[in-house]
């Protein structure tokens, strides 16, 4: 049988996941993909509530203490992406493309807009139509309205990170404490409101996947928890601890 064009991992239908097991599977799955020993994956997850700031975010763009995020049950985490904060948290689907871009695609700012195209295709299929991409800044907006972030990282031309859509109300509980993305004066909305209608993130993990099964011509592995675990212990060893 021949190797899937693409893998996508969807873990929308276990527990959120945190943050540093996010970035674990991400790092294990981009280690495996620039070795060559499999295909480009998708991932598809929602992260307990967590705020991440890449590595140009101005610390005045964070407008809650340390402490007082912990007290509320709200990680802080570093990250080696572009970009300022953003929020992720349950209601937000987040999707991390790992991606070999290969000799004859190394187009980062195409790769980008890519990103952004799907989640305004994904945005016509739920119902959400008049989205659109900004001049100053990477997302998903609707006028001054914030609908989703993206963000990359490449190495060896392997991307990680990617777009965090913000699906329902409980998405927009953790915007209060940052200035998105480092942009004054804008509101984060969710698909969910601007639909006028409730949309899950199973939902919404299901219309992106099936939008990049089509652009993968349909030669492509969709796995959910547990399965989706077991394929990356059985395909993506673990990294080895520097420290060790």
């Amino acid at each position: 049988m021949n190797q899937a064009a693409l893998v996508i991992l969807d873990f929308t239908n276990g527990p959120a996941v945190t943050y540093p097991q996010g970035l674990e599977i991400q790092e294990r799955i981009a280690a495996a993909r620039r070795a060559g020993t499999i295909p480009d994956v998708l991932i598809l997850l929602e992260h307990e509530p967590v705020i991440t700031y890449g590595k140009t975010a101005e610390n005045a763009n964070l407008l809650t203490s340390t402490e007082s995020l912990g007290d509320q049950g709200v990680a802080l985490y570093g990250t080696n992406r572009g970009g300022d904060m953003t929020y992720h948290g349950p209601g937000q689907l987040t999707g991390y493309p790992i991606i070999h871009l290969g000799e004859n695609n190394r187009d980062v700012r195409g790769y980008i807009a890519g990103l952004e195209t799907n989640v305004l295709r994904v945005g016509e299929r739920l119902g959400v139509p008049g989205l659109h991409t900004v001049d100053f800044h990477a997302g998903i907006w609707l006028g001054r309205k914030y609908v989703a972030a993206v963000g990359v990282r490449i190495k060896q031309w392997v991307t990680m990170h990617g777009f965090a859509i913000n699906v329902t109300k409980e998405s927009l509980s953790g915007f209060r404490h940052i200035i998105p993305c480092g942009v004054q004066a804008i509101e984060s909305v969710c698909l969910s409101d601007l639909a006028g209608s409730e949309i899950s993130v199973a939902m919404t993990a299901s219309t992106t996947a099936a939008i990049w099964s089509e652009q993968a011509d349909g030669n492509v592995t969709i796995l959910q928890t547990p399965a989706a675990h077991e394929w990356i212990e059985t395909n993506c060893p673990p990294i080895p601890d520097e420290a060790g």
